[in-house]
This record gives structure tokens, sequence and C-alpha cells, in this order.
């Protein structure tokens, strides 16, 4: 995944085809509840790199990507990124209720600020996004830049070509 790319729905033989990700305006996070961290919105973080990180907590993928968001929050915080976990259900509900994600939360190393997407889905559905783990980076301007699902060196070589662009530091 490229700064500026994403891709769109595979074909039936498994295949995912790439296509652009135009600097469309990142739309507002639709939260329910911050559970760790402080309250923000995407215009509070203005100049900063934003990484969404859209994860359930039944997800095997995500388990396995997160401490790579951890150590890049880690490491190019200081320089203008901002991960923020977004907890979302798309599936099995039942499995995955409010109070299962703070306790999820509360046991597994977050070192960034983590939300439950209001109704488990709004903010996951605004971004199109196709299942998880899936990640949505934000340009210093609030423009959408990738769109895709987590894979720790493409989403790592974005996030080092948005962090040289430009732009205030917030």
């Amino acid at each position: 995944m490229a700064a500026g790319s994403g891709s769109s729905a595979g074909s039936s033989s498994g295949r995912t085809r790439r296509s652009p990700v135009t600097r469309l305006p990142a739309p507002e996070l639709s939260v329910e509840e911050w559970i760790q961290g402080s309250k923000t919105t995407l215009a509070a973080l203005r100049g900063k790199v934003v990484l969404l990180d859209f994860f359930q907590i039944i997800c095997p993928g995500c388990r396995s990507v997160h401490p790579h968001i951890v150590e890049m929050q880690r490491r190019y915080g200081s320089q203008g990124l901002q991960v923020l976990g977004i907890a979302v259900a798309f599936e099995l509900q039942r499995l995955q209720t409010p109070s299962k994600i703070r306790a999820y939360v509360k046991d597994n190393e977050f070192n960034y600020p983590v939300a439950i997407d209001r109704g488990l889905t709004d903010t996951f559905v605004a971004y199109h996004a196709r299942g998880t783990p899936y990640v949505a980076l934000i340009d210093r301007a609030g423009n959408i830049r990738a769109l895709d699902f987590y894979r720790p060196d493409a989403v790592e070589e974005a996030v080092k070509t948005l962090l040289r662009e430009g732009g205030s530091r917030g």
C-alpha cells in the first residue's frame, strides 16, 4: 500500500484489484465511547498523520498485527503520527459487546487512544472498510490517502511517506 493508493473489491478469484484513493476529506469519527486515551476528533488532529486501526476483538489477524501498530506509534509518534484504535463488530456481535471490548483493551497493550465505534459499525461503514484488520491513513490536511487491509510493511512505508510530506506537525 503506497500512500495515495488503496484497493477496491477483489475478484472472485481472490485477487485484489488496486485503485488510487483520491484525496477526499476524511469523514469525522462516530464514537460511542472513548475507552482509552483522551477524547479527540480528526479536526483536532489536523497537522498530524492519522492511522485509523479498525479492529475486532475476535479477529486473529488483528491480534497478529497489533504489536506492529503499537511499535509504529512508539517509533513515529514524535514525528507526527497518531494512531487511533476503532473497535468494531460487524459480525458475531454477541462476542464483542462493549464490556468485552473494554476488557480486551485493558488486557492488551494499546499506547494510543481507542474508541468503540458508534453502533459498532458507523465509522467502519463511513470509511468503506471491508473487514479487519483494516486501516485508513489520513494526511496532515485531513484527507484520506490510503484504505486497505493492514499489511505491516506496506502501511509503514505509506506512513513514512506521509510523514515526509510538508505540513504543520500539530
